[in-house]
């Protein structure tokens, strides 16, 4: 299996995804540091939820590579991926509006926890 930078904690290489006729990313290439602050913008339709849909496994690309620690995950499951501690969060602000954030957060990972694990 072909190895990336190792100093990078994560890096895509010329990444594309393609919806049928529509292009939502098309040849990106972009690697994050360790222990660097850097961020994703841009508006509506840019393709940032379909990156992070790519990284996290839950849509495979159409052409690319993706590498989290060193390692090749570009087609790996998304159960696989969050068990190398590459993971997401969604946009919502709160689904028991009546517990605080971290208790929200914390229900989440125990949900995760107990359906990721064989019967």
């Amino acid at each position: 299996m072909p190895h990336q930078d190792s100093s990078l904690i994560l890096s895509v290489n010329d990444l594309s995804k393609n919806f049928g006729g529509i292009t939502a990313i098309e040849r990106l290439t972009l690697s994050f540091d360790h222990c660097k602050l850097q961020s994703i913008i841009g508006p509506n339709g840019a393709g940032k939820t379909t990156l992070f849909n790519l990284i996290t496994g839950m849509f495979p690309p159409t052409s690319g590579k993706i590498f989290f620690k060193g390692e090749e995950i570009t087609y790996l499951p998304s159960p696989k991926i969050f068990r190398r501690k590459n993971v997401r969060t969604f946009q919502i602000s709160s689904v028991f509006p009546e517990l605080s954030a971290l208790k929200n957060v914390e229900i989440a990972a125990q949900g995760r926890c107990r359906t990721s694990k064989s019967p």
